[in-house]
């Protein structure tokens, strides 16, 4: 039986490393569907210092249809990728291609939930009229509360940026070497 030949190297030094991936970046913008509560509008027996509460302003299985989908994207890539900072992914160079066909067709998929959450949005805002004091935003508006930003970087990329800012930098700071 023929073993695959790794896509990453994890015993190499982090200079060999960060030559084997890249840094990707990427941001979901979802519209917000909650809001803040006056404490002192509630009746509570517990101190109102220590009580939170949110209204909920939209029921909208639409828009819980685009929240699941972001974290499938999420999970995709934390599978995908080594464990880095919050937000940041360390992808190995070898699944580039694969990762990056995979989040062209979530963005696809995404654009279809957002379109039908839009075509939604009106008899939404209808249904939660009655229970809510919000005014609804326009449908355009509410449109470019939909992003998706991917950014991918190469360390070779990140020193190119890194290392002129530090140049800038350091003849304020005498004292560095």
């Amino acid at each position: 039986m023929a073993t695959a030949a790794p896509i990453l190297n994890i015993q190499s030094s982090e200079n060999e490393l960060a030559k084997q991936t890249v840094f990707i970046k990427l941001h979901l913008g979802l519209l917000g569907n909650s809001r803040k509560v006056s404490s002192s509008q509630v009746a509570v027996d517990a101190d109102k210092a220590l009580i939170r509460v949110l209204k909920t302003l939209l029921d909208s299985p639409e828009l819980q249809a685009i929240r699941t989908l972001d974290g499938d994207i999420r999970d995709f890539l934390y599978d995908m990728c080594l464990p880095f900072e919050v937000g940041i992914h360390l992808l190995p160079l070898g699944l580039v291609e694969t990762v990056d066909e995979r989040l062209h067709e979530f963005k696809d998929k995404r654009g279809e939930l957002v379109e039908s959450f839009l075509s939604a949005y009106p008899r939404l805002c209808q249904e939660a009229a009655g229970r809510l004091a919000v005014r609804p935003w326009r449908v355009d508006r509410v449109r470019i509360s939909f992003t998706v930003r991917k950014c991918g970087l190469t360390a070779n990329h990140l020193w190119g940026i890194v290392v002129p800012l530090i140049a800038n930098v350091q003849p304020k700071y005498e004292g560095w070497s």
